[in-house]
């Protein structure tokens, strides 16, 4: 539903199933300048505002009356509330994930009210992270060695088997122990 409200055009998604974008960030109500690309369910649209009055720099407050003050304030705080609502959205499903790879049965009725557990949560994440990036260098290391002391084995090996094979045909050239030898 789109509606003009104190000189604010607003969108608002009345079905929370519905697929409702505005400047490709998910929304459920947004306030809306001319220029914003809305898309609805695949459908994409570009808002072109008329307006009698000359445009503003909308960045300049200072060129802003009260009442377009209060609505830019209403339209930022939107999109805040938007920004938290998907952050805590993609916290929480982190955190499924996480139970899942665990193999734990996830609490769905359970909120991550507190972004304090989200820094937590990635600050353990973080120092897993180096923990495992520590020991895949370690492996790496123990890893290199083995590739050493193999190759090392390898002509090892190469060495008695070629030294094996000389005393083999020296036994061979040998007089067995009371075997005669002819000569002309």
């Amino acid at each position: 539903m789109i509606h003009h409200e104190a000189g604010v055009v607003w969108i608002e998604a009345k079905d929370e199933s519905a697929d409702l974008f505005v400047n490709g960030r998910a929304c459920h109500r947004m306030a809306l300048r001319g220029g914003d690309v809305i898309t609805v369910n695949n459908l994409e649209m570009t808002l072109r505002c008329r307006s009698e009055e000359p445009e503003t720099n909308p960045d300049d407050i200072s060129e802003m009356s009260a009442e377009e003050l209060c609505d830019r304030i209403l339209e930022e705080q939107s999109e805040v509330e938007s920004y938290e609502a998907g952050r805590l959205l993609g916290c929480q499903n982190l955190m499924l994930a996480i139970q899942a790879v665990r193999g734990l049965q996830p609490d769905l009725s359970a909120d991550i009210e507190q972004d304090e557990d989200c820094e937590k949560l990635l600050a353990q994440i973080r120092d897993m992270s180096d923990v495992v990036n520590g020991q895949t260098l370690k492996l790496d290391d123990c890893e290199a060695e083995l590739v050493a002391a193999t190759a090392l084995l390898h002509e090892t090996h190469d060495r008695v088997s070629q030294q094996i094979e000389n005393l083999m045909e020296q036994f061979r050239d040998l007089p067995l122990p009371g075997e005669m030898r002819a000569s002309a």
